[in-house]
């Protein structure tokens, strides 16, 4: 019990948490059942908590139950260049419907393609993002369930464009120490078309304060195919350390291939984040040192920093 209540994040409840972390084999009364069912769920609750703390998409989109704000402005200097980000603005309003099964979201930037697409990259492309768009959109969770989740957001971005995806998330324990998550995304963006995104993970929680994620990214849509790449695939591997329950590090390495007209890599990667929770349980920052090999550099080392403060409201429970 002791061990649940230290590893629950700051602010959310350990029941919610249990919830989540439910093993294959709750509710059998046998002790040894009983032994099993705490010791996975004390296992999986490290896992939830990087989610959590490092404030993932995962986390954002599928955790929360209720009314989020999340404020990020980011500054990013490289030895290329110094690029600015402007505030990025996101929020999840829960409709008082059947099952809570309704809710809207709003953002101002109108990137849906490249929010979910595994680890971070480049940070140049983040300043591609246009400072005056939008995109809003009412969300129906058609299936929500322990393992599964089915979603549907249909809304509008920038210049009054139509949107919509289709997202499905699979998740599940493996053995005693392992998290097995496959998000796909299949999107229709106007007026670009199409695009069909999967994303594969594994964590493994190697002790209390530690573990180790592996990650495989595929995107393919019609703006690709017409600039002839092909497939977009960007594996990655990271390690997070909880330092305690206000900082953390994170150490990411990373890359991106095309596969037309010929497997060719774009960009490896390189990251050491912290960040840490100030003054308030909804305050933090960042900083993340970075090292790029872009393929438009001939592969050279760019070296960056990045930045980060960023407002989570509403988003402890």
């Amino acid at each position: 019990m002791f061990l649940l209540l230290v590893l629950s994040p700051v602010g959310a409840s350990a029941e919610s948490d249990d919830d989540k972390c439910d093993s294959d084999h709750f509710g059998y009364e046998r002790m040894l059942d009983t032994a099993y069912d705490q010791f996975s769920q004390a296992i999986c609750l490290p896992s939830r908590w990087f989610d959590r703390f490092f404030a993932t998409s995962e986390s954002d989109e599928w955790q929360n139950a209720g009314t989020t704000l999340r404020v990020t402005q980011e500054q990013t200097l490289r030895d290329d260049g110094y690029y600015p980000h402007p505030l990025r603005i996101k929020t999840h309003v829960e409709l008082p419907s059947l099952e809570q099964r309704f809710s809207l979201l709003f953002a101002n930037d109108d990137d849906v393609d490249n929010e979910h697409f595994g680890l971070q990259e480049d940070r140049r492309q983040r300043t591609d993002t246009n400072p005056e768009g939008f995109r809003a959109a009412l969300r129906w969770a058609v299936k929500t369930s322990k393992r599964v989740n089915l979603d549907l957001d249909v809304g509008l971005r920038s210049e009054l464009h139509a949107y919509s995806q289709l997202r499905y998330r699979w998740e599940k324990n493996v053995a005693t120490r392992g998290r097995l998550r496959v998000t796909e995304r299949l999107a229709y963006l106007d007026p670009d078309g199409f695009s069909l995104q999967m994303l594969h993970e594994y964590a493994h929680t190697m002790t209390m304060q530690s573990q180790l994620q592996f990650s495989a990214g595929l995107y393919r849509s019609e703006v690709t195919e017409k600039q002839g790449i092909g497939w977009a695939v960007t594996p990655g591997m990271s390690y997070h350390h909880r330092i305690n329950h206000k900082a953390a590090l994170q150490s990411s390495v990373g890359a991106r291939f095309f596969t037309q007209p010929h497997w060719q890599a774009q960009l490896y990667r390189l990251s050491v984040l912290y960040r840490q929770n100030v003054l308030r349980p909804w305050l933090y920052y960042e900083v993340e040192p970075f090292w790029e090999w872009p393929i438009e550099q001939d592969f050279g080392t760019v070296t960056g920093i990045s930045f980060r403060i960023e407002a989570l409201f509403g988003y402890m429970r």
